[in-house]
């Protein structure tokens, strides 16, 4: 990057290209819409000090970078505001342009895998969110989470096996 003229327009591409991805990530794991609004906001102006202090230099995987960030802050959410339980999960997804009737359809489905999903360990609610919402490669989950691919496909598995017994 040619400094400061650049960092704008690196900025903005990345911005535009993860910032609901991130954010959807953020509100499936915190309690509110303004919660997840704050840490997402907090998620991109880190990426943003670390490029500057960095001398303008691009990061080479800013997705990966991104959500380590955001798994950092959502746990220092949840250490700072010990009353409200880690799992918990907000009641209702960022409004939709739909019919009422496709929207109550979805909230019935989004509570079901929300409560499924609460019963699995943290690390494994980010992996299948992730892996399934997001659809990050394996690959890249794994630089995420610092596990080896293998590991990521085992979590996987396993979620997997859960979600189907209780679905029976």
């Amino acid at each position: 990057m040619n400094k400061p003229q650049d960092i704008k327009q690196y900025f903005s591409n990345i911005y535009d290209k993860y910032f609901d991805s991130i954010y959807k990530f953020i509100f499936l794991k915190t309690p509110s819409k303004e919660t997840a609004q704050d840490i997402t906001s907090d998620v991109f102006l880190k990426f943003f000090n670390y490029i500057v202090k960095n001398g303008y230099k691009s990061i080479n995987n800013p997705r990966a970078f991104l959500y380590k960030t955001a798994r950092n802050l959502i746990s220092d959410y949840y250490r700072k505001n010990s009353h409200i339980p880690f799992s918990q999960l907000p009641d209702d997804l960022p409004d939709l342009e739909q019919g009422i009737e496709q929207k109550i359809d979805i909230d019935i489905q989004i509570n079901f895998v929300k409560k499924q999903l609460q019963q699995l360990p943290q690390e494994y609610q980010d992996i299948i969110i992730m892996y399934y919402l997001e659809e990050i490669p394996i690959k890249e989950i794994a630089e995420i989470v610092d596990k080896t691919e293998n590991n990521v496909r085992v979590i996987i598995h396993r979620c997997l096996q859960h979600l189907k017994q209780n679905l029976q």
